[in-house]
């Protein structure tokens, strides 16, 4: 009996633990929220202790690749600059007239100098297979775009900043397939972008 009665006081110790961890995490939530909610109070310089902090490696990354775009959940999402000091610089991914859905600040000396504004994920590839993705392979692909007996099996690019040299490093894998050949085609191409001067190194 003593052992069930035990057992009976650590179960419900447990459940009220349970519940009153989930009282606090909707709590949070709620509190988070109704902060995200209010973009005017970050840009006047309230509840930045909020902000998640980021490298201004992981930024220019995710700036890139999140500056502007269509979300599936949110529809038209943006980043934008919401506040800035002279130790951090304050951004959130915020859907049109509405709130955050994230909300993170950057080091100021840091961030000093890097041209990241006009960055854009579209423009940047166009440009790459404009001015890098050499003239021979673009003939693989014959005229318009494809031949009978090859096609773009994968395109994909990736992305590494180096905030040493303020440069992003584009790297392109190129794979295509023929029916005349056993095996895929792959190609790599790797090229610098200098965010000071817009232009590829060359």
């Amino acid at each position: 009996m003593y052992r069930i009665g035990l057992l009976i006081s650590m179960f419900l110790l447990w459940c009220a633990s349970y519940t009153f961890g989930q009282l606090n995490g909707k709590k949070n939530r709620q509190a988070r929220n109704a902060i995200f909610n209010d973009v005017t109070a970050i840009q006047q310089g309230r509840n930045l202790e909020y902000a998640e902090g980021m490298s201004v490696r992981e930024f220019v990354l995710y700036y890139l690749r999140n500056k502007a775009r269509q979300d599936l959940k949110y529809g038209n999402i943006y980043t934008e600059l919401l506040y800035k000091d002279s130790l951090f610089t304050y951004f959130g991914k915020r859907v049109p007239n509405d709130g955050l859905v994230k909300f993170f600040k950057v080091s100021t000396p840091e961030l000093e100098g890097v041209n990241y504004e006009p960055l854009d994920t579209g423009k940047l590839t166009e440009r790459f297979m404009r001015e890098i993705f050499p003239a021979a392979d673009k003939k693989l692909l014959g005229r318009g775009k494809f031949l009978s007996n090859c096609w773009e099996h994968s395109a994909v690019f990736d992305y590494q900043y180096h905030p040493d040299t303020k440069q992003l490093e584009m790297l392109f894998r190129w794979t295509v397939d023929c029916n005349y050949r056993f095996k895929k085609m792959r190609k790599r191409y790797v090229a610098r972008y200098y965010l000071a001067s817009e232009q590829f190194v060359k």
